[in-house]
């Protein structure tokens, strides 16, 4: 604590895991990855012969609501490897490296029994890493070929995005009224949901999140 309501703590950890489940058949593979996407792949011939191993360090600032206004920010470096069966210490997929959160807000006393509230939030975080694709193979072979030599070795475009809230609160005797916007996306970044390459094309396609949106509300609270 460096003041009643400034507080700051610095966290390095390293984690390390054994008889991690791996495949004998399909290269590469670890359930240490699984998560990374939008399913659960089903596999079989798994042996717990895999290790991990995340090591990093967390710094956060947090101010405390106080003088109408607060903030927190963690900034996190990390490095997240795997190995599979064949011995072979390769980048997770979540391997990022670094995460960097920002939040705060400020509250405005308009009129009587009225406030304005403004707050903020951005995240920027590392791009997942993925698999390469031999593409002429692919295209020739009429199904994906990855090359596992240089798996996880590159990065996806990172991570950003800034939402903005802005809300009026008025307080009346037996009913509260609070009317908001929330804007999402405030700089419209296009963020990948999702990258994949189509054999039939020989070329790469992506799909994004949603970008900016605009969301009002009007809430009553009795």
């Amino acid at each position: 604590m460096i003041t009643q309501n400034l507080r700051i703590k610095f966290e390095p950890y390293i984690q390390l895991l054994t008889d991690v489940p791996v495949s004998e058949t399909e290269q590469g593979f670890s359930m240490l990855n699984v998560g990374a996407d939008f399913e659960i792949p089903l596999k079989e011939n798994l042996v717990n012969k895999g290790k991990g191993q995340n090591y990093g360090a967390e710094l956060t600032v947090e101010h405390f609501f106080d003088k109408n206004f607060y903030f927190l920010t963690t900034l996190s470096l990390y490095s997240s490897k795997y190995t599979d069966y064949e011995g072979t210490q390769r980048n997770t997929e979540f391997n990022g490296n670094f995460v960097y959160n920002l939040l705060g807000g400020y509250e405005f006393k308009l009129w009587k029994n009225s406030k304005l509230a403004i707050n903020a939030k951005t995240v920027w975080a590392g791009g997942k890493r993925y698999v390469p694709i031999l593409s002429e193979e692919s295209v020739n072979a009429g199904y994906i070929i990855y090359d596992w030599d240089n798996a996880y070795t590159d990065k996806r475009d990172d991570f950003f995005r800034l939402d903005l809230n802005i809300r009026l609160k008025i307080n009346r005797k037996r009913v509260s009224h609070e009317i908001g916007i929330e804007l999402q996306n405030l700089t419209n970044h296009q963020n990948i949901f999702t990258k994949y390459f189509d054999v039939y094309s020989g070329t790469y396609k992506k799909e994004y999140q949603v970008g900016f949106f605009a969301l009002p509300t009007y809430k009553i609270y009795f």
